[in-house]
C-alpha cells in the first residue's frame, strides 16, 4: 500500500481479498491513519464502527459511504473498489464501491452536502457503472478526473493492495 498524499487528497485503492465488512473497515482505518500523526488506527476504526452501528452507510447499488468525525483540520478520504463485493450486514446488500471520509469535528454539518452529493451522483447517469467496470487504473483515473462531481483535485494515485 503506497500513500504519500496529503490529508486533503483522496486516496484511490483497488483491494482484493476483503471478504468481511470488519476487514474493510480495518483496512480503511489503516489507510486513513496515515493522514496525520494525530490520527490513530484505533480511533478511526472505533469511530467508523460506531457510526455504522448508528445506521448503515450502505446506500444501495453496491455503494457505501462510511464516515466519521475526528479531530483533524481538513476532511480526508479514500475511494475503494473491491474486486469481490462484501456483504453489508445490516441490509444484506453487497458493497463493491466505497467512498470513506473523516470529517473535522468542528465542521460537523458541512459533510452532509458532500454525502448527499455523492449519493445523488452515484444514482445519475452511468458514472457509477463506469467506475465499477473500469478495466485499468488509467481508465479509473480518467473517469474520476473528468467527473462533474469534480474529484479531480483529490485523485492522486491508485494503489493495489
Amino acid at each position: 500500500m503506497t500513500d504519500s498524499s496529503t490529508n486533503d487528497e483522496m486516496r484511490i485503492f483497488r483491494w482484493d481479498g476483503i471478504s468481511k465488512k470488519k476487514k474493510l473497515f480495518e483496512r480503511l482505518a489503516e489507510v486513513l491513519s496515515t493522514v496525520s500523526e494525530d490520527l490513530s488506527f484505533e480511533d478511526i476504526l472505533d469511530s467508523l464502527t460506531n457510526r455504522e452501528r448508528m445506521g448503515s452507510t450502505c446506500i444501495g447499488d453496491e455503494v457505501a459511504i462510511p464516515h466519521c468525525k475526528l479531530a483533524i483540520d481538513e476532511p480526508c478520504g479514500a475511494i475503494v473498489l473491491l474486486d469481490e463485493p462484501v456483504m453489508c450486514s445490516t441490509k444484506e446488500q453487497p458493497i463493491s464501491v466505497v467512498f470513506a471520509f473523516i470529517i473535522p469535528e468542528q465542521e460537523c454539518q458541512t459533510h452532509l452536502p458532500l454525502l448527499s452529493e455523492i449519493a445523488a451522483f452515484c444514482r445519475e447517469g452511468n458514472w457509477l457503472q463506469r467506475i465499477k467496470y473500469a478495466t485499468s487504473d488509467s481508465d479509473l483515473c480518467d473517469i474520476l478526473q473528468s467527473s462533474e462531481f469534480n474529484l479531480a483535485p483529490y485523485v492522486k494515485e491508485i494503489s493495489h493492495t
